[in-house]
């Protein structure tokens, strides 16, 4: 089953990978993500790979399963992929304070994926 951590990707770059070569982030989003967010992470993670994907607010989004496929790393409100369509996802980020909408989901339940939740950041 999944299990919730505190949120911070600098955590995972905390071990021997400070750089997190060979990891794939992908933002699913109902909105743009900003350039320069993008330019921090790559400042920050040199050797990660960044994705991102707008999807419609109030639905999840549906990605062909090529999109998912190197997926190491998925930020995210609600969209999560099949347990098969990303066989390399380790971590997920909430972008919701909490978790109740997806604990019936098959990655939450069936996987030994990481999810952590944007508790405290809302204000």
């Amino acid at each position: 089953m999944g299990e919730y951590i505190s949120p911070s990707i600098t955590q995972l770059a905390a071990g021997p990978n400070p750089t997190l070569k060979g990891h794939k982030l992908l933002i699913v989003i109902p909105m743009d993500v900003p350039s320069s967010f993008i330019d921090a992470l790559k400042s920050e993670f040199p050797d990660l790979e960044v994705a991102t994907h707008k999807q419609v607010w109030g639905q999840v989004a549906t990605l062909p399963d090529e999109d998912w496929e190197d997926v190491t790393i998925l930020m995210t409100f609600a969209s999560l992929p099949k347990v098969e369509q990303a066989p390399k996802l380790q971590f997920v980020q909430l972008l919701s304070a909490g978790a109740n909408h997806i604990l019936d989901n098959p990655v939450f339940k069936n996987t030994n994926v990481k999810f952590c939740t944007a508790n405290g950041v809302h204000g």
